[in-house]
């Protein structure tokens, strides 16, 4: 007798692979983001021929070995495009976050930074670099600037941002932009800042030569103690 392989084979012969139902199959990124998992339908589990080598497997106490369920998580993006390992609501939530920075200083604007600097530590500054760009309101890119501050000596997308708001329309992110910059102590923008001095407006030129000062004298404080009386301290939040 043929065995059913062999049976199998026959029909497929005869109808022609032509004839064979497409099977709709998604494909999942897992955790760590090495390997990828193909669901496929109920349909195509019927037709199985095993376990599929993409999947991890997972070892049981009888020495058998199964497929571990589909992992709810997945490699996301978020909408301002810094990828990471996020669950689908964590993402929304930084979204939620972002848009709360206006600029006001209220509660609820404290206590999204507060949200994104546990959520997203290591891609803060880059979303704020990102918001920035695509920000129509002053208030929304002054905010973008100061919470970037705290991140300017050891982040290049921090000092990115203070160098863009340098060109700013609006005086008070123009003053931020300073502010960062002052703050980062990075003397490679020293050149930037004193090109700057002759066609930015009147209303900055003093802030931006405040900048040259605090970077020039290694003392970020200078750029609130503009008379060196160290009695004037300029601290982060």
């Amino acid at each position: 007798m043929f065995s059913d392989r062999v049976i199998a084979r026959v029909i497929l012969d005869r109808i022609g692979p032509q004839h064979v139902e497409p099977v709709a199959c998604e494909v999942r990124a897992l955790d760590d983001g090495a390997d990828v998992e193909p669901v496929c339908s109920a349909h195509d589990r019927s037709i199985s021929r095993g376990p599929n080598r993409f999947q991890r497997p997972e070892k049981r106490n009888d020495n058998q070995t199964r497929l571990e369920p589909p992992d709810n998580r997945h490699r996301a993006q978020c909408r301002w495009g810094v990828e990471s390992s996020v669950s689908a609501t964590k993402q929304s939530e930084i979204d939620d976050a972002l848009d709360k920075l206006d600029g006001s200083g209220s509660d609820s604007e404290w206590a999204a930074v507060e949200f994104l600097r546990q959520a997203a530590p290591d891609h803060l500054p880059s979303l704020l670099l990102k918001k920035y760009r695509v920000a129509r309101k002053a208030g929304e890119r002054a905010s973008c600037v100061y919470h970037a501050t705290r991140y300017a000596r050891t982040n290049a997308d921090a000092v990115q941002l203070g160098r863009e708001a340098l060109k700013d329309g609006a005086h008070p992110v123009r003053y931020r932009a300073c502010l960062l910059l002052a703050y980062s102590q990075d003397r490679a923008v020293l050149e930037e800042l004193r090109a700057a001095l002759p066609r930015t407006p009147e209303s900055s030129r003093k802030d931006i030569a405040a900048a040259i000062d605090a970077i020039e004298s290694r003392d970020h404080h200078y750029f609130v103690d503009r008379n060196h009386s160290g009695k004037v301290k300029l601290n982060i939040r």
